[in-house]
């Protein structure tokens, strides 16, 4: 990988959203904030190992996951 995964979000948020990647253990590995109004930005994966983890996006109202394939 190149280090970067772009996260585009689906509508624009009106509040902080907050993503977080978990390992297969369910534990937290990375995890950050993104102001409002932002519908596209992304996330440095460089630190993590080749391997499959869930993203999870919180936007305050609802959560969504989805599977991360890091090679």
């Amino acid at each position: 990988s190149n280090g970067k995964v772009t996260v585009k979000l689906e509508h624009t948020p009106n509040t902080k959203v907050q993503w977080m990647i978990l390992n297969p253990g369910g534990q937290v590995i990375l995890s950050g904030e993104v102001s409002s109004g932002s519908k596209d930005f992304n996330i440095n994966v460089y630190p993590l190992s080749s391997g499959l983890y869930q993203l999870k996006i919180l936007d305050g109202k609802a959560v969504d996951s989805c599977k991360l394939m890091v090679y």
